[in-house]
């Protein structure tokens, strides 16, 4: 080859190879080669850290990559929502949500993100069943009675919960709207807070995770009215359902779940799956998770959108028409 060519070849060859990687190039590259972040919308010490603190473990364990968890909690879970819908789908920021997912939507007129546009999930991490409880005094056994009560002393019943749009918020606003009562809200700055002043006597009523309120039913420190749970429980056969007794909608889920950006690839999304279905199947996970009272759980990403967008749907309809509206 002449000289002159060759010196052109040789240019054009480098040129091409300082060129940026494509996307797919990209997409091949190594995953993780760096450190994980994981998002948890709420304060340390809550059921969505402690349960994004034991999937980061076992996620991190699994791909030899730190997964770091990052608190950022406030408005309900929006501010740590907010942040992770605006990271690079890359594989690299992770997030823990709960009953946020299917109720800001809801609850706010705006958001500056779209729980169910902006996020692919990857699976469910755990969930609480849930229980209603009264304080021993209220006379009242069950569901149909405390109904029968609260709608001859419209707002003498009072609910407590751990503040606006929690679970326990929800799940009183829910029972007000289905059997066409009034009770009075009362909040607290945690489900735990609400759970003893139930104790206390200071308010009448909370629904809260049936680990949480056994030992207290059985020191008779509580009282359990219903079940919200599709089927009765084993460690309390003897408590109706909600469905049972005659409220089918009376249901609240409290659940957690793995997230990512929209955008994240599928293989990224399988891979961290697969490895959280593993984790679950190890009894050090199992017992780490009971012991927060969450029961762990998985699934695949397309049985959890459904879920979350059932869910959207039921609390659209059961909350249509009242004043339960967050800004």
């Amino acid at each position: 080859m002449p000289l002159p060519l060759l010196r052109r070849a040789i240019a054009l060859a480098v040129v091409v190879l300082s060129l940026p990687s494509a996307p797919g190039a990209r997409a091949a590259e190594a995953w993780p080669a760096r450190p994980i972040r994981m998002v948890l919308p709420f304060p340390p010490g809550g059921a969505t850290d402690t349960v994004g603190r034991i999937a980061a473990q076992k996620i991190g364990e699994g791909l030899g990559q730190p997964v770091v968890t990052d608190n950022r909690p406030g408005a309900a879970g929006t501010i740590g929502f907010h942040l992770a819908a605006k990271a690079p789908p890359d594989g690299y920021t992770l997030v823990v949500a709960g009953q946020p997912l299917v109720v800001l939507p809801v609850l706010y007129r705006k958001l500056p993100f779209d729980m169910v546009r902006d996020f692919t999930p990857i699976t469910f991490l755990g969930q609480t069943p849930q229980l209603l409880v009264s304080r021993p005094g209220l006379p009242v056994r069950n569901l149909k009675e405390l109904v029968d009560y609260a709608r001859a002393n419209p707002l003498k019943v009072s609910y407590g919960s751990g503040g606006v749009g929690t679970g326990n918020h929800l799940g009183g606003e829910m029972l007000q709207h289905l059997a066409k009562i009034d009770l009075l809200h009362v909040p607290y700055k945690g489900a735990g807070q609400a759970f003893v002043a139930v104790m206390a006597g200071e308010v009448d009523l909370v629904t809260i995770g049936m680990t949480t309120a056994l030992v207290q039913i059985q020191s008779g420190k509580v009282r359990p009215v219903v079940a919200l749970t599709p089927k009765r429980s084993t460690a309390l056969p003897d408590l109706p359902t909600s469905a049972e007794a005659g409220y089918p909608d009376f249901r609240v889920n409290s659940f957690h779940a793995l997230l990512a950006p929209t955008g994240t690839p599928r293989p990224i999304i399988d891979r961290l799956n697969g490895l959280w279905a593993k984790a679950v199947s190890n009894p050090d996970t199992r017992e780490r998770m009971e012991k927060a009272e969450v029961e762990p759980v998985t699934s695949t990403p397309e049985a959890f959108r459904r879920f979350q967008l059932d869910e959207i749907k039921r609390w659209a309809e059961l909350l249509k028409g009242t004043n339960l509206r967050l800004d």
